[in-house]
């Protein structure tokens, strides 16, 4: 596909996101250096509506609370203050009360890993091996969304300065879904979106050694399991896009990265609609990651911020 198929892509989807009054479209200015002056209230808007949804026991979601809610508000909150300045998201209590919420959900029952089956055990993937995953609050969850929601609780704790042995070890298992994902010994016991979910918490992580071999194991993984028309199996392409460029971030920019981005930059322009956006509506972050995609693809945006989609 021609640069100029490309170019079109992203001007496209561009012509709507840079002029947009919201939080993608600030984001996006911010990252095209093109920062509009209300931009800053934007966001500030943003930080205030989540500090507004948060619940008296420091949790977001429904009445009882809910693991990937809080982890996505507090999450943001970090991003958002990382654009705005130290400070000016949220008071202290906030982040106060949801990191001890969060901590409240570690080790607790439905948790992953709490188990253990042959299969798991031989996979490393049991209680035998895993400590210090958060347990979502809704019994039954299926493996896949145990780890998803409990890496995504660590990422946002370990933003906000968590630290400490059960970090620690909470990272180690992590890693050890990492490594299964990329050189499953037999048929893989979790899906993809797993893999990607606790690649983005490792990197993220402290650059340890052990996290930086890690990331670079699950970055290979993602380029290597692309599927030649740009996507992933068992992994939402959105999702895979986002954690690419994270890793493009923290500093993996590597030919074979540039090459699958650009893989999926012309599944895009294919997908793409003539109002710039991929399905019935635009939904939220999907117009903000495939600019950035498009941008890597035609080489401008090499140094992707690491901020909130």
């Amino acid at each position: 596909m021609s640069a100029e198929t490309l170019r079109r892509g992203l001007e496209r989807v561009e012509a709507a996101l840079i002029a947009e009054a919201s939080v993608r479209g600030a984001l996006a200015r911010r990252d095209a250096g093109l920062p509009h002056p209300g931009d800053d209230e934007l966001l500030g808007a943003r930080a205030a509506e989540l500090v507004a949804a948060q619940r008296g026991d420091g949790s977001w979601g429904s009445e009882a609370g809910e693991l990937a809610a809080t982890a996505a508000a507090l999450l943001e909150l970090s991003q958002l203050e990382e654009v705005l300045g130290e400070g000016a998201t949220a008071p202290p209590s906030v982040t106060v009360a949801g990191l001890a919420w969060l901590r409240g959900r570690r080790g607790a029952p439905g948790r992953f890993g709490a188990g253990c089956a042959a299969d798991w055990h031989q996979a490393g993937l049991c209680h035998h091996f895993l400590a210090g995953f958060y347990a979502p609050v809704a019994d039954g969850a299926e493996p896949e969304t145990q780890v998803t929601d409990s890496a995504l609780a660590l990422r946002a704790s370990l933003r906000w300065g968590e630290r400490g042995t059960t970090a620690d070890l909470h990272l180690d298992g992590l890693r050890q879904v990492v490594a299964h994902w990329a050189w499953p010994p037999d048929a893989p016991l979790l899906a993809a979106r797993a893999g990607l979910a606790a690649l983005a918490t490792v990197l993220e992580a402290p650059q340890a050694q052990a996290n930086v071999v890690c990331a670079a194991d699950g970055v290979a993984c993602l380029v290597r399991t692309q599927r030649a028309d740009g996507t992933w199996h068992g992994a939402e392409l959105f999702d895979a896009l986002d954690t690419l460029l994270l890793g493009v971030a923290h500093g993996f920019v590597v030919d074979e990265v540039d090459a699958a981005l650009a893989r999926s930059a012309e599944l895009l322009a294919l997908t793409q609609k003539q109002n710039g956006t991929w399905g019935t509506a635009p939904a939220g972050r999907h117009p903000l990651i495939a600019w950035r995609t498009f941008r890597h693809a035609l080489g401008q945006g090499l140094a992707v911020a690491a901020t909130p989609a």
